[in-house]
């Protein structure tokens, strides 16, 4: 598990709500430009998509939180 520290330049944009069993918090990477879902209960970490810059990725959380059936969560083995 990360520390509080080792999620600097992570950007939090909301929530999924009770989206596939869990609570789901949208992040947004300014170092790698990367969107993710970070489940609480499972403690998952998906990535979901990209975005360039800050104002785009806050304009795809918002599209997210009121189009969850949008989000498509793949796992795979590694």
């Amino acid at each position: 598990m990360k520390s509080g520290s080792d999620y600097s330049g992570f950007f939090p944009f909301g929530w999924l709500r009770d989206f596939q069993g869990d609570n789901w918090q949208i992040f947004w990477s300014k170092k790698t430009g990367h969107l993710f879902l970070k489940a609480t209960a499972k403690n998952t970490l998906v990535k979901i998509g990209e975005a360039p810059d800050w104002a785009e990725a806050k304009k795809k959380a918002d599209f997210l939180m009121q189009n969850p059936d949008s989000v498509t969560i793949e796992t795979a083995d590694c």
